[in-house]
């Protein structure tokens, strides 16, 4: 990581939701990288079952990745897109939710007949027999959490989205949104158009890679705007352009040190690191 930065390298980071930009922030955590290094071999069992799911459990307790917030340790050479990735509840509970239920004879559950044509799909069982999985694509992942009947049982089931409380619906139906937006095809676009908090997220993570790359802050400006843009403005009156970047470092590393869990509460905190 830090090596050969590149601004559109960052292109896949557009549609990331919050508990992914949180990943971007860990996994560059240098005591995060050394843990992820030390975790035992083997700890995980993995498997593919039908339709090209994997299955994950793990083996031992997980109470390293517990520490940060994980239900067990992602590698962290693997973006937010890449990784298996699994935020515990205690960081993140506000996770769409999915009840199974019996099936009944003839019925079809719609909710795994589209998803399992158009998503890769992980599922994890904790120790305790907790169940959750991870609906991505190329350019989006979902985390759920799964109440009811198990999964992996072998019995006939359906799956249906939960809202379990009121002031969590806005947030619920955003996850959801964010869901069905997996099934469908994105139009090709030759550049990505930013969100203002994806961007300043973005810019946080690059200034992150340049602080591991030894790059001065005036050098990660021109890799964010631009050779030209950068040369015009460094020094220009007000020092604007420096002031943005002072505040993108200041942000990366907070995220990185400990703040990537704002990004997993509620928007109300989730502001702060903003």
């Amino acid at each position: 990581m830090g090596q050969g930065i590149v601004e559109k390298h960052y292109d896949y980071m557009r549609k990331l939701s919050a508990s992914r930009w949180a990943w971007e922030a860990l996994r560059r955590n240098a005591e995060y990288r050394r843990d992820a290094a030390d975790r035992p071999e083997g700890e995980l069992e993995i498997r593919e079952a039908c339709r090209g799911i994997k299955l994950i459990r793990p083996r031992i307790d997980q109470t390293l990745a517990e520490r940060w917030g994980l239900a067990f340790m992602p590698d962290p050479n693997l973006n937010a897109l890449e990784a298996e990735l699994f935020w515990s509840d205690q960081v993140y509970p506000r996770k769409l939710t999915v009840q199974v239920s019996p099936r009944q004879p003839g019925e079809v559950c719609e909710f795994f007949e589209r998803t399992t044509a158009i998503c890769r799909i992980t599922h994890f069982t904790d120790r305790v027999g907790r169940e959750q999985f991870v609906l991505k694509t190329d350019s989006c992942a979902v985390q759920v959490r799964c109440e009811g009947l198990s999964l992996v049982s072998g019995a006939p089931v359906r799956m249906s989205v939960m809202f379990s409380q009121l002031e969590q619906i806005e947030h619920k139906l955003k996850l959801l949104e964010r869901a069905l937006g997996l099934y469908g095809e994105p139009a090709p676009v030759e550049k990505p158009v930013w969100r203002r908090d994806s961007l300043a997220l973005r810019n946080a993570i690059i200034a992150l890679d340049c602080i591991e790359a030894g790059l001065s802050q005036y050098e990660c400006a021109r890799i964010v705007y631009g050779a030209e843009h950068a040369e015009a403005d460094w020094k220009a009156p007000g020092g604007a352009l420096k002031s943005e970047i002072k505040r993108a470092f200041r942000k990366g590393v907070y995220l990185r040190d400990g703040g990537y869990r704002d990004l997993l509460e509620s928007p109300q905190t989730r502001r702060r690191a903003a």
